[in-house]
């Protein structure tokens, strides 16, 4: 009768995949979950609760359940992410997604770990250059990109992140 994945299951197995960093794949023959069987897979490719939690999250997992029973857009966001072979970059691209929103709160940031800081700014800071490049063109009227504005509002979060 086949392998069936329900909320139970699936709850269980998220579990387990917390510590996991090889499995990319589970597949099943019946995929029977609510939004709450979704939403524990999403916890456990991008845990929002804080961002060493995001940075931590599983980012190997790329499929689960089956063909007939495709997962929610959120999940299939991450599994987007997880296919990226540098992990570490997606663990970036997630904390980036959910915490340099336009909303983002500073107070996340406070006990984060410095060398998780340095880590993270590295990188984000030679992705910020080409942003910032655009924003001077922006202001100089010489780019007239659809961008302009949320490009400009994000650089404007991250500085003033980076900066306190």
């Amino acid at each position: 009768n086949g392998f069936y994945l329900d909320n139970e299951l699936t709850s269980h197995i998220t579990e387990s995949l917390k510590s996991n960093d090889a499995t990319t794949t589970i597949l099943a023959d019946v995929v029977q979950l609510t939004s709450n069987g979704w939403d524990h897979l999403a916890n456990l490719l991008c845990d929002t609760t804080s961002i060493d939690s995001t940075y931590s999250s599983n980012h190997t997992l790329c499929e689960f359940g089956s063909t007939t029973s495709p997962p929610s857009n959120q999940v299939r966001l991450y599994f987007n992410m997880n296919n990226n072979a540098n992990k570490q970059m997606v663990g970036r691209m997630k904390v980036i997604h959910h915490h340099f929103a336009c909303n983002f709160n500073l107070d996340q940031f406070v006990g984060l770990q410095p060398a998780l800081l340095t880590e993270f700014f590295h990188p984000v800071d030679q992705a910020f250059a080409e942003r910032r490049q655009l924003i001077s063109r922006c202001d100089s009227g010489e780019a007239t990109e659809d961008g302009c504005w949320e490009n400009n509002s994000l650089t404007i979060h991250y500085l003033m992140l980076k900066n306190n």
